[in-house]
């Protein structure tokens, strides 16, 4: 994290969830390597591999919407409402 952050919880956490994401594509991508599945690699999945990556990257900015005390809070709403779940208020 470079010195242009806010060393933040929120932002700590962000970071937490692109690493968590980069570790379950590397094991992602050694299972199907080591196991030989290669029916992922058809072209009908790459459509929703795409949108998959891009719904995980786009969540993770949901983490960040506050940077204040309630930053925490808001951010798992936000994300909880991405998954159709409304969390009580």
């Amino acid at each position: 994290m470079g010195m242009w952050h806010s060393g933040t919880i929120t932002r700590l956490l962000w970071g937490l969830w692109h690493a968590w994401g980069s570790i379950a594509y590397m094991v992602w991508s050694r299972n199907r390597r080591k196991r030989g599945w290669t029916v992922f690699d058809r072209r009908i999945f790459v459509v929703p591999a795409i949108l998959l990556t891009q719904a995980y990257v786009l969540g993770s900015w949901a983490i960040l919407v506050g940077e204040d005390s309630t930053g925490f809070t808001q951010g798992l709403r936000v994300l909880a409402k991405m998954a159709f779940i409304n969390l009580p208020q």
